[in-house]
């Protein structure tokens, strides 16, 4: 397992450079102040497997916004 380093509050980066945020919910709106929202969701996936890995879901957010 790669250590990940915190970047700032609830986002941290992999060795290799990727990054990850995770948001509250409801936080995702929030982040669009100027802009209407017009449908957001947020929740988790169905519960998979990648090949024979072990079952897992994962969180998933979602927004449309208007100028």
């Amino acid at each position: 397992m790669e250590d990940w380093d915190d970047l700032y509050r609830d986002s941290d980066r992999s060795p290799r450079d990727r990054g990850r945020t995770y948001l509250e919910s409801g936080e995702l709106a929030a982040l669009f102040p100027d802009f209407e929202l017009v449908h957001s969701w947020d929740g988790l996936t169905p519960e998979h497997r990648h090949g024979d890995g072990p079952p897992e879901r994962h969180g998933r957010a979602e927004a449309v916004f208007r100028r």
